[in-house]
C-alpha cells in the first residue's frame, strides 16, 4: 500500500480535474470556486464547481455533489466506444491517466459506471502484448525512442520502459556483453614451486 501511496502516477491521476454541482448551498467554502462565490464566501446550489478528483470523490460520497463525468469515460462517447471497439488503434496522449481514473469512477457504485472497469480490463490486455511485442523488435533494431510512444497511457510507458531495458538486459546477457557475467581468466598459481630443470 505504501508503494502506492508514494506513485507519481497515483499522485498527478487524484489531481484530475473534475466538474461537479452542488447539490445545496455550501457556506465558507468561497475559496474552491472564487468566481461561484457571494461576499460571504458561500456558493449556492447548482453552482459548478471544478475540484480535483481527491476532493471530487469525497464531496459525491458525501451527497454534496453530483459530478458531471467528462466524456471519455461517460456511458456513451466517441472515446469509449473506440475503446471497447478496437484498444490497440487509441491514443492516450491527451489522457495519460485514464486507467486511474477511470478504475476510480468505476468503483462508485451509485454513478452508474462500472462497466468501465471490464472496459479498462480488456484495454490493459490488448494493449499490453502489442507494447511487450513492440518494446522486444525495437530493442532489435536498437530504437530507443519509438515514434508510438505518444499513444501510451503514463502507467504503459512506465511498464513499456521496464520491458525495453529487461530486452536490452536479455540480449546483453545472450551476446556475453553484460557486466554480470563473470569471466575467469586462468592465471598461474604464484605459491607453487616451478619444477627444477632436467
Amino acid at each position: 500500500w505504501m508503494s502506492r501511496y508514494y506513485d507519481i502516477d497515483e499522485i498527478l491521476a487524484e489531481e484530475e480535474k473534475f466538474q461537479v454541482v452542488l447539490r445545496n448551498d455550501v457556506q465558507t467554502i468561497g475559496a474552491l470556486a472564487p468566481a461561484s462565490a457571494d461576499e460571504n464566501g458561500d456558493i449556492k446550489e447548482n453552482a459548478k464547481i471544478t475540484v480535483s478528483w481527491w476532493l471530487c470523490e469525497e464531496l459525491f460520497n458525501r451527497g454534496f455533489v453530483n459530478v458531471k463525468v467528462p466524456r471519455p469515460y461517460a456511458t456513451q462517447g466517441p472515446f469509449k466506444e473506440s475503446l471497447r471497439a478496437d484498444p490497440r488503434n487509441i491514443s492516450f496522449q491527451r489522457y495519460p491517466y485514464y486507467y486511474e481514473v477511470a478504475s476510480r469512477l468505476s468503483r462508485l457504485e451509485k454513478m452508474g459506471l462500472q462497466d468501465l472497469a471490464k472496459v479498462i480490463e480488456r484495454a490493459w490486455g490488448m494493449r499490453w502484448s502489442l507494447l511487450l511485442n513492440h518494446s522486444f523488435s525495437l530493442q532489435a533494431k536498437h530504437s530507443s525512442a519509438p515514434l508510438f510512444a505518444h499513444s501510451f497511457s503514463s502507467s504503459e510507458y512506465q511498464l513499456y520502459k521496464i520491458a525495453f531495458q529487461t530486452a536490452t538486459n536479455f540480449v546483453n546477457w545472450k551476446l556475453n556483453r553484460t557486466d554480470a557475467a563473470i569471466q575467469y581468466k586462468v592465471t598461474p598459481n604464484p605459491r607453487k614451486r616451478a619444477k627444477p630443470s632436467a
